[in-house]
């Protein structure tokens, strides 16, 4: 049996609060049940690391583009061989080819759109009908051209099914014909040039309004295409900027002449708007170029050699009120003017100089740093069209720049800035990371700002100073469903969704009644990924958030359930995956570069299965595990297949407990050294399984059917064979449960379709060319998760009589010892099918009982076992189905035995000892803290705490309530993160301490919760960042009404302290000197405070012990801090109060107990000299 079972790190999101749930599921009376169809979101942390602070943070997007670029290129490659336009090529062949599929074999799928409605996804290019403000085209980055008709009310698809998955990162309308538009394809804003995350396609026009477009394929070799400037008198006078260079037309598109080479993405364009012949082009890394004869030959005007090398994307713009003043916002990665990563210049000259502006003398500037580390992408400039001294610039958030008169600026935010408590919060509702800015002008120079951002567009107030304040934001535009969803699934039974999205969180639908206007409730923040709805219990599921962070919902109530690699870059990768398969939902798998992370019960508790070779180079995104539906306890794992066998796929075959090598594959024309893009199972058959690739030319789809000790290509590409698959990026696979050779493959252009095997596929009709990077069949449907186009369905009349293939899952198991004063063990198991004859139950790894009889599910059996010692302890149970001789793997779960000491009615502690607790999993310890305060205390084992822990100790003293000791007093102090500096808000928590009571050892009520915010001095503390630690000074008196709690005098509990921490930042922690009860004085012995007093507390040994005539008979016995007994004596209190003691022991620490006849306990500190 396995003993790498982690506890489970819990941090359960409530209504009003959180509340610690222990690994064996003990129930918490404090907890908050969500009503039904209200969830609340569990939020995301950015995990705080240790990175220098000049070393450059990778975001999100980056990631992503990484992956993408990963596996369309050979291992060792440095560039993919997809040539410019290829999406569009292989769809414009895949429709040509297009076999209408008719007879009895053919799969007729029903195509829904499912939303969200109100996750409008990123949005890039704004174009205004200038005949009709209220008509607005958006380009996105992958769901196509939108328009509305109606300032955002409503939102038509102008562009599915007529070109392929591309980013339309720019669009322009004619100024003459409200009819003419073109847009740009591909998205090459990134730090290096031809880096773009979607594939273009060259330029794309529309004469009838958006109706219909016709690909301008002159355009395709040309380059992704960043910006396009069109003549406001002739529209048939058309400049883009490309990762080619500059070209122009000025024949509608019909041919082009090459203006401007360069090497670098010419990334922005803009125009004089009262004189088209004066034209700026923003060169990456390199800098502005100018043309005074409409773009025919163009001068440098702006060189980062003479202005700052470290420049790299320039976004520029030029007022409308007086052209010569042009406005530019200079990003670097490091290394800036004014700021490490933004510098904003002026020209007054039209381009013939250029200032950079600075902060005002003497003053502060909230931030000068406008666009931050992430502004090679999120980067936007906007002038005012009444104010030349005035401009928005966007980055991750949105300002408002006014230009002093020395050359100084000043910025104020004004929306976007919830992710940064550093900054002023206003519109907060506004989505971060902005792409696009456009102003709609009004009357008495009053204008509106739209700003498209990744959470789709937004819209300021009309005015003549308009989204400066609070609440002149609206919030996002619903309808524009272009969402970039990674992993979606739906409810057992109703037409509810769940599904992941690119830097939208993850989103969950309820009513039955999911369409494409449906809204979503957010669960889970950052960017979501894979997700999990579990098949039997409708209020469980699961999302994911970047490096493997989970959000763990059980009966609709969510929480952070990560494993310990959850949060870490080094080893987890950025595109979370995890899995199970419905037919066996409980367990539950992710992977990061150590292995496979495998859950028993729904993510709760996480054990690693270690893969240390021939695994994975580095915490890659292509990183993927998929279980087995025909037979779960198979389940393939891995990243990258190379010839050599370096690298290869793992399976198991024990249900992910252990994992071996599968074999290569050697391609018979050329090699086979590639990440992979996803992996596919045989619904029907345990040993077939397939792995995808998506590089240029080669096999896309490998087949096995032994378990991996032979691969053959069922798409073609290794025989060269032309079957009609396409040659593009591939991302899932679904072999249908009714006919092995029908299978349908996830594309960046769509759906393609099999029926004979892969002799021959097609693209699936009535689908859009979009990306499909997931797909699942739940009851009759296929879920697909768009990136682009938000999820859809596909109902499936040959899957009306589905049902999952019989498996025998495993027991659901826990373990609880039986009462506080028993070492006996209950045991509660049930049974996964009617059909299980036998059981086999085991602790630590031995088998104790054979369990025969008739079982049935639904109920919940029981087996108590005899006293176990003192310590942690691993149950196993173990399923049998002799009748078809099948049999489960062992179900794990472990737990803790405690030997508590006799009932009492003190539990005080002048200093602890480690006798006084048992502490789980090393999580506690005993002793001064490397000298931080005075004496011994009881803290947490590490010093700052680390991220996603629970740390636990239980008092091994059990009290019985009385009226006299009902107040629990203790002195402590919590250095830990705060949820927030305000003091009036204590009901919300990050980071926390909790103390918890139980009479019964399952059910544990919370005492008490908090956070550093509990006295000033702690927060004072704690906000001393790295610094922060404990000293005497800081530890304050608590007290506790444990009658106020729960709890009735007679009542006997034992009390336990946690320390739980979320994903993110951490500090010192937790420290407990003492709980009342402990011995002081002689008066306090005379008065009944205390029971003992012992002095002198410092000797050489020799010391005098004074307790009242009603201690009578007792025991004295003298402690080391380790709980070792070194001496002990017998002493009659009614012969003489006062006891003389002399013992011969090593200088130290040492702790004196008496133990009174009427079994009164109570200790105290003693030092020897």
């Amino acid at each position: 049996m396995s003993n790498k079972m982690k506890k489970i790190i819990t941090l359960l999101v409530s209504f009003s609060l959180l509340i610690l749930t222990s690994c064996s599921f003990e129930k918490s009376e404090s907890a908050i049940q969500a009503k039904k169809n209200t969830i609340k979101a569990v939020k995301y942390k950015k995990k705080k690391g240790n990175r220098n602070i000049d070393e450059r943070y990778k975001k999100g997007i980056e990631h992503i583009l990484e992956y993408e670029k990963q596996i369309r290129k050979p291992i060792d490659a440095i560039y993919s061989t997809y040539k410019k336009g290829y999406l569009q090529e292989e769809f414009k062949k895949a429709k040509q080819n297009l076999v209408f599929k008719k007879g009895a074999n053919g799969i007729n799928p029903v195509f829904i759109e499912r939303g969200p409605t109100n996750v409008p996804g990123r949005t890039r290019g704004i174009a205004v009908d200038p005949k009709n403000n209220k008509r607005w085209f958006l380009g996105t980055a992958g769901g196509g051209v939108w328009l509305t008709e109606n300032e955002g009310a409503t939102w038509t698809n102008l562009t599915d099914n007529q070109i392929a998955h591309l980013a339309t990162t720019t669009i322009v309308i004619s100024q003459q014909d409200s009819n003419i538009l073109y847009v740009g394809t591909g998205e090459p804003l990134g730090a290096r040039p031809a880096t773009g995350l979607i594939g273009g396609g060259g330029l794309f026009k529309s004469t009838d309004g958006g109706l219909t477009w016709a690909s301008l394929t002159t355009t395709i070799s040309l380059g992704d295409v960043a910006r396009i400037i069109i003549n406001p008198n002739d529209d048939n006078n058309v400049l883009i900027g490309t990762t080619t260079g500059i070209y122009r037309t000025i024949n509608g598109g019909n041919s082009w002449a090459k203006v401007y080479a360069s090497s670098n993405t010419v990334q922005d364009l803009d125009a004089d708007p009262s004189n088209f012949d004066i034209q700026y082009g923003s060169i990456n890394s390199f800098g502005l170029v100018k043309s005074i004869n409409g773009g025919v030959t163009w001068t440098t005007v702006f060189d980062t050699t003479i202005f700052n090398a470290n420049h790299v994307r320039f976004e520029t713009a030029v007022s409308k009120v007086n052209p010569s003043f042009v406005v530019v916002c200079a990003f670097s990665f490091s290394g800036g003017t004014v700021s490490p990563n933004t510098d904003l210049y002026i020209s007054r000259n039209a381009g013939a100089s250029f200032t950079n502006l600075t902060a005002p003398n003497g003053t502060i500037v909230d931030r000068l740093d406008l666009v931050g580390g992430q502004g090679w992408y999120d980067n936007i400039v906007l002038t005012h069209p009444f104010n030349e001294n005035i401009f928005y610039v966007g980055g991750v958030e949105l300002f408002k720049v006014t230009v002093n008169n020395n050359n100084s600026f000043t910025a104020l935010e004004i929306a976007a800035t919830n992710q940064n408590s550093n900054l002023t919060r206003i519109n907060t509702n506004v989505h971060v990371d902005q792409h696009g800015l456009f102003s709609i002008l009004g009357t008495d120079n009053q204008f509106k700002i739209l700003l498209a951002n990744d959470g789709g567009l937004f819209s300021s107030n009309m005015g003549q100073d308009p989204g400066v304040f609070q609440g002149n934001w609206s919030n996002s535009v619903v309808g524009k469903n272009s969402t970039q969803f990674y992993g979606a699934t739906k409810q057992n039974g109703q037409d509810n969704y769940i599904a992941g999205a690119q830097d939208n969180g993850t989103w969950i639908s309820f009513g039955n009644n999911s369409n494409k206007t449906k809204s979503y409730q957010s669960i889970f923040g950052g960017d979501g990924f894979e997700v999990l709805w579990h098949y039997n219990k409708p209020g469980n599921f699961i999302g994911t958030s970047q490096f493997n962070n989970v959000a763990r919902y059980i009966d609709n109530t969510g929480a952070i359930s990560n494993f310990l690699d959850s949060g870490d870059s080094d080893v987890s990768p950025f595109y979370s995956k995890i899995s199970n398969v419905d037919n066996n939902p409980d367990v539950v798998f992710s992977i990061s570069s150590n292995g496979v992370w495998r859950s028993t019960d729904f993510g709760g508790n996480w054990s690693l299965s270690s893969i240390s070779s021939n695994f994975v180079p580095n915490a890659s995104s292509s990183l993927n595990v998929e279980p087995s539906i025909a037979n779960p306890n198979i389940v393939w794992a891995g990243a990258v297949m190379t010839e050599s066998g370096s690298f290869v796929l793992h399976v198991s075959q024990d249900n992910g407990q252990t994992f071996n090598p599968a074999g290569i594959y050697d391609n018979p024309n050329g090699n086979h050294n590639l990440f992979i893009s996803g992996i596919g199972v045989s619904p029907t058959e345990e040993k077939r399984a397939y792995a995808l690739f998506s590089s240029q030319g080669a096999a896309k789809i490998l087949k096995t059917e032994d378990l991996g000790q032979t691969w053959t290509d069922i798409s073609g590409f290794a025989s060269q064979t032309q079957t009609g698959f396409p040659d593009v990026g591939v991302y899932s696979i679904l072999e249908m449960p009714f006919d092995k050779n029908s299978i349908w493959v996830g594309t960046d252009i769509g759906i393609f379709e099999t029926l004979d095997g892969g002799a021959s596929w097609n693209v699936v009709e009535g689908f859009i060319p979009v990306a499909a990077y997931d797909m699942k069949i739940v009851n009759n449907q296929v879920i697909i998760a768009t990136h682009g186009r938000g999820i859809w369905s596909a109902t499936l009349s040959e899957l009306d009589n589905y049902t999952l293939p019989a498996f025998l899952a495993p027991s659901e198991v826990t373990a609880n010892q039986k009462e506080i004063e028993s070492l006996k063990t209950i045991i509660s198991y049930n049974v996964s099918a009617d059909v299980v004859n036998r059981v086999k139950i085991f602790i630590d790894d031995v088998e104790q009982t054979e369990v025969i009889q008739n079982f049935n599910t639904g109920v919940t059996y029981q087996y108590e076992m005899s006293d176990l010692s003192e310590g942690p302890h691993t149950v196993g149970v173990q399923l049998f189905d002799d009748a078809n001789n099948n049999q489960t793997t062992i179900q794990e779960y472990v737990f803790d035995i405690i030997d508590f000491e006799n009932v009492s009615e003190s539990i005080g502690i002048s200093e602890f000892k480690l006798s006084d607790v048992y502490i789980y999993n090393d999580g506690f310890k005993v002793d001064m803290m490397n000298n931080a305060v005075s004496g011994l205390v009881l803290n947490n084992s590490d010093h700052p705490y680390q991220d996603s822990r629970t740390y636990k100790t239980i008092l091994k003293k059990p009290l019985v309530i009385t009226e006299s000791n009902k107040d629990f007093t203790y002195q402590d102090v919590a250095i830990v993160e705060p949820y927030t500096d305000d003091l009036n808000d204590l009901n919300s928590f990050y980071d926390f301490v909790i103390i918890e009571a139980s009479t019964d050892l399952q059910t544990w009520k919370t005492i008490d919760k908090y956070d550093s915010r509990r006295f000033t001095e702690w927060l004072g503390e704690y906000l001393k960042g790295a610094s922060a630690s404990a000293n005497d000074n800081l530890f304050k008196s608590q007290t506790i009404v444990l009658t106020d709690k729960g709890f009735s005098i007679g009542d006997t509990i034992v009390i336990r302290f946690s320390l739980v921490s979320d994903p993110a930042a951490n500090s010192f922690g937790w420290a407990i000197k003492s709980i009342e009860g402990a011995v002081a004085s002689i008066d306090e012995v005379v008065n009944d405070v205390k029971i003992f007093s012992v002095y002198p507390t410092i000797s050489k040994g020799n010391f005098t012990v004074f307790g009242k005539s009603t201690l009578g008979k007792s025991k004295l016995k003298l402690f080391d801090i380790t709980g070792k007994t070194m001496y002990s004596k017998d002493l009659n209190f009614r012969q003489n109060k006062k006891q003389e003691v002399s013992v011969h022991l090593n200088s130290g620490v040492y702790f004196i107990e008496i133990i009174g006849e009427n079994n009164k306990r109570a200790s105290t500190k003693l030092i020897i000299e």
